[in-house]
């Protein structure tokens, strides 16, 4: 096969850049909240992204939120869950 290049050439490595550049554009911004933030109806739109829709409602018709560090939270009943589980039975129907 002459003449074919498997080189790209400079028209479609600009087309490939301004493609990437658009697509980058339009993904969601990572959220910029961080511990201590104070979130309101003003700055609701920062949470937009991390909330339910019934909550980012909430925070733009007058809730706020106060931003906190994540933490873990135990299972309370998981030692209880774990002895107990071998005696569990399902209903023939599985609902009950």
């Amino acid at each position: 096969m002459q003449g074919v290049s498997y080189f790209p050439t400079r028209r479609s490595v600009v087309c490939m850049l301004v493609l990437s550049l658009i697509l980058t554009a339009q993904l969601p911004a990572a959220a910029e909240v961080k511990p201590g933030d104070f979130i309101t109806a003003e700055s609701a739109a920062m949470v937009k992204d991390l909330v339910s829709p019934g909550e980012y409602w909430r925070v733009v018709n007058g809730m706020s939120m106060r931003i906190v560090p994540t933490e873990r939270i135990d299972w309370p009943y998981k030692e209880a869950t774990e002895k107990y589980s071998s005696q569990v039975r399902l209903a023939p129907n599985r609902l009950s």
